[in-house]
């Protein structure tokens, strides 16, 4: 059924006027509003030998096997890819007067790669699989996993950081895009050999840091081993000069020799320089001069103590 133009009043059907208003009628008013119209959006893709639609990510068509070639770069990475180097155009290089302004130079963050990190933070993610997968492997490519070593701060990982922190982004909304199908695994794949490489750096650079101290030690310790007169030499002579002496003291405990044992266990003191070796000969001491004590006292011998 068709209506007017001009009154909305319906129009029968072979009328050229509006019964209603009298205006004419035209090829519009007979136009039917109730059918369904069907809006295709996107693209299809196939096959150009066999016409079977292709998948995102076929390399080869599923149905005949032909390579898939000449693949175009997405728009989204060809845009970003385009501007990156108009502002990379733009670089300044200062060649530094000085050794010190040549260091200071290396911890600075320039103004094209400021930037460089603006535009890649604020750069929109595409929302297509296809176009969503190459934006993620350009932002890993350029996270460079050696900067995360050390926490300095410089152009370098300014950038770095910035591509970083997209492909986290990316990678969130491909896990929310697409996460239960069997293509995310490329994207995961990608997510922990970036991350990975990130940590192994991490734990190289604790190893290195573990082995100079290892080394540093070590080869002080054989150096105090090997010097005419250590330390570690000192000590060894002062216990053995003690364990002679308490060999003696137990020598006079058995003759009877109360008195001289008790001087020998009051002398009984350590001249190293290990302080656990000394609080433990001092406890030592006090236990060989408790004893003396008791065993004169058994036999009938007054002793009493020269030193405190």
């Amino acid at each position: 059924m068709a209506f007017c133009t001009e009154c909305g009043k319906s129009i029968a059907d072979g009328a050229k006027f509006c019964d209603n208003c009298g205006a004419a009628v035209t090829t519009r008013n007979f136009e039917s509003t109730n059918q369904r119209k069907t809006v295709y959006e996107g693209e299809v893709h196939k096959c150009p030998n066999c016409g079977e639609t292709l998948k995102s990510f076929n390399a080869n068509c599923p149905a005949c096997g032909y390579e898939l070639r000449s693949a175009k770069s997405t728009d989204s990475v060809g845009e970003l890819t385009l501007r990156l180097e108009q502002i990379e155009s733009t670089r300044v290089v200062e060649k530094p007067r000085s050794i010190y302004k040549a260091a200071y130079s290396e911890s600075i963050v320039s103004k094209t790669d400021e930037q460089k990190a603006t535009l890649i933070r604020t750069f929109p993610i595409p929302n297509t699989k296809e176009d969503l997968f190459e934006f993620i492997i350009l932002a890993k490519s350029n996270v460079d996993s050696d900067l995360y070593v050390n926490d300095i701060h410089n152009s370098a990982r300014v950038v770095s950081d910035a591509w970083k922190s997209k492909f986290e982004q990316a990678y969130q909304k491909a896990k929310l895009t697409f996460g239960t199908d069997s293509d995310f695994s490329n994207v995961q794949s990608l997510y922990m050999q970036l991350y990975g490489g990130i940590k192994k750096g991490k734990r190289k650079m604790w190893f290195f840091i573990l082995l100079f101290f290892a080394i540093f030690f070590g080869g002080t310790a054989i150096l105090l081993i090997t010097s005419g007169d250590t330390t570690p030499q000192v000590n060894v002579k002062e216990v053995a000069r003690l364990e002679a002496v308490v060999e003696e003291i137990e020598s006079n405990l058995e003759d009877g020799k109360y008195k001289l044992a008790l001087t020998l266990a009051e002398s009984l003191e350590y001249g190293g320089y290990d302080g656990v070796a000394e609080r433990e000969w001092n406890v030592k001491r006090e236990y060989l001069i408790e004893q003396i004590l008791d065993e004169a006292t058994e036999n009938g011998v007054i002793l009493e103590r020269t030193s405190p």
